[in-house]
């Protein structure tokens, strides 16, 4: 659910799961103030929101952000990961068709699904924004992308893919593919595609 209004926000901050009751204020808190960036990123742009404006609409104080982000960067990517991007998992069955596919696919639902319009949103703010870009990188993608490199490696390893492929390109190919045909299509994906993509790189 993205936060459209500063109710959204409380809403969303309150529905934690009863494991969660009991913790410290400190992390109700701190996902309040991260419902709070993901409804200024989507409502304003990165360029418009500020730090300040994200501890108002959270009942926080400006302190109280920068204690934990120190700018408005840290505070998008640690928002964007909290709400979609870790659940994309990456698991090693030993068989890359099947391992691709189930990622690939839970990628897709990720941007079919009801963040997709903030997925979009992150995307494009992106590409206007370097120091965002990179900080995304360092902070995310280059974990996954070594985790999908190991993939591809033991599956050369094992036989299933030709000894002399080239393990960066394929561990890149699927989600390059997939957010491409995401941006192309205005937010829509074929169903097929992850199948698609496995059977052309994978199978």
């Amino acid at each position: 659910m993205i936060p459209s209004t500063q109710a959204d926000v409380r809403m969303i901050a309150a529905a934690v799961d009863v494991a969660r009751r009991g913790r410290p204020r400190s992390k109700e808190r701190e996902r309040e103030i991260l419902a709070a960036a993901l409804h200024a990123l989507v409502t304003e742009g990165f360029d418009a929101m500020t730090i300040e404006g994200v501890a108002a609409a959270a009942g926080a104080g400006k302190a109280t952000v920068y204690r934990r982000w120190h700018n408005k960067i840290d505070l998008v990517i640690d928002a964007i990961r909290e709400q979609v991007a870790l659940r994309a998992d990456i698991v090693d069955t030993g068989d890359i068709g099947a391992d691709m596919r189930s990622f690939l696919t839970k990628l897709q639902c990720d941007l079919l699904g009801p963040n997709g319009a903030l997925l979009a949103t992150f995307m494009a703010e992106r590409l206007r924004h370097p120091s965002l870009a990179q900080a995304f990188e360092e902070q995310y993608v280059s974990q996954k992308r070594a985790q999908l490199r190991r993939l591809v490696r033991r599956a050369v390893a094992r036989g299933d893919l030709p000894a002399d492929s080239d393990i960066d390109l394929l561990a890149g190919i699927g989600p390059a593919l997939m957010i491409y045909e995401f941006v192309q299509r205005a937010g829509r994906l074929p169903r097929d595609l992850p199948d698609r993509i496995v059977r052309q790189f994978f199978e």
